[in-house]
């Protein structure tokens, strides 16, 4: 089911070098830091080109790799 929302503001955090800490429902061998890094930017590229602003944090919490609130 679709929500109809007008975002306007994402407050995200940063993934960290500390990814491998994090919790994960499988093993699948440790997390590449720089992918992540990779997607997460793409991620926040596709937020700013909706028109959204957003914030960044530098957040030593290593399970909170998508750490977002959409404000409106």
């Amino acid at each position: 089911m679709l929500y109809p929302c007008d975002f306007t503001h994402a407050v995200c955090r940063r993934p960290g070098p500390d990814l491998a800490v994090g919790l994960r429902s499988v093993d699948t061998g440790d997390p590449d830091p720089a992918r992540f890094a990779r997607d997460h930017a793409a991620y926040v590229d596709a937020l700013r080109g909706a028109g959204i602003k957003v914030v960044l944090l530098d957040l030593k919490l290593p399970t909170s790799i998508y750490l977002q609130f959409f404000l409106a």
